[in-house]
């Protein structure tokens, strides 16, 4: 799986093996690398570990680049939404929405995933989805409309 370079793969399999081993032992009941916390002994949440280990590399590259640009305070007279704009995401307002209340009702499933969906699905019926992901509107739009649809 691992295309560009084998050790690499390999390192990063090794690494989430010894996660994994964290707790107690299924075949044998043995602690392992619990270090006598009792915490430890039902093993690590995987959550928060996968949450850290994608934040991981974007400490690492905030830590070692520099600012290169200042960043620029925005004009209070931008911060609102113009009528146009509003009128241009509308569709993907209501489709969101209508994700979010149907995630919503599925129980456990929370507000992300409808975001996400709504993004995908906004994305997809977009007039030009090659300038997504750099702050388009109406993305924005449809990822909040599907989380405030399912939030309810």
């Amino acid at each position: 799986m691992s295309e560009k370079s084998l050790a690499r793969g390999l390192i990063s399999a090794g690494f989430g093996l010894l996660l994994v081993s964290v707790g107690i032992d299924t075949v044998y009941g043995t602690e392992r690398f619990s270090f006598g916390n009792a915490n430890m002994m039902a093993g690590l949440n995987f959550i928060p570990v996968l949450m850290g280990l994608f934040a991981l590399p974007e400490i690492i590259s905030s830590c070692v680049e520099k600012v290169k640009e200042q960043s620029k305070t925005a004009d209070a007279n931008d911060s609102r939404v113009t009528w146009a704009e509003f009128k241009r995401c509308f569709r993907s307002i209501v489709r969101g929405s209508g994700i979010g209340v149907i995630l919503g009702a599925i129980p456990g499933i929370g507000t992300a995933p409808a975001a996400f969906i709504a993004y995908g699905v906004a994305q997809r019926h977009a007039k030009n989805p090659e300038v997504w992901g750099k702050g388009e509107l109406e993305g924005l739009a449809a990822a909040e409309a599907g989380n405030n649809g399912s939030a309810g």
